[in-house]
């Protein structure tokens, strides 16, 4: 079981056969032992001022077992193109946090 802070979520992170819940959460909850998965330095570093810790720039594939959980704070930002965002962009753009709670298959 590992719990991950990530800039994004996408079903496609679940293992095969999965079930998961998502509910929105605040910055508070999520806990200080999350590995960050952070895929933008940037945003890791306005994660880190965000949270009050240091939050790594962490740019790896994740598959998602149950009794996982992923928090992900999303950024309200879409660009035309695929890029990374610049620091301006990231302050400016508002925020949702997410859980995401793994469970065992076909529940």
């Amino acid at each position: 079981m590992a719990t991950y802070l990530a800039n994004t979520f996408s079903p496609s992170m679940l293992a095969p056969g999965t079930v998961a819940t998502v509910r929105e959460c605040t910055l508070t909850e999520i806990p200080e032992n999350a590995v960050s998965i952070v895929s933008h330095e940037l945003t890791a570093a306005h994660f880190s001022v965000l949270l009050g810790r240091h939050i790594a720039f962490n740019r790896v594939n994740v598959t998602l077992k149950p009794g996982d959980t992923l928090f992900a704070i999303l950024l309200q930002f879409r660009p035309e193109a695929t890029r990374e965002f610049t620091r301006e962009e990231i302050e400016r753009a508002g925020l949702r946090v997410f859980r995401v709670d793994v469970l065992a298959g076909n529940q």
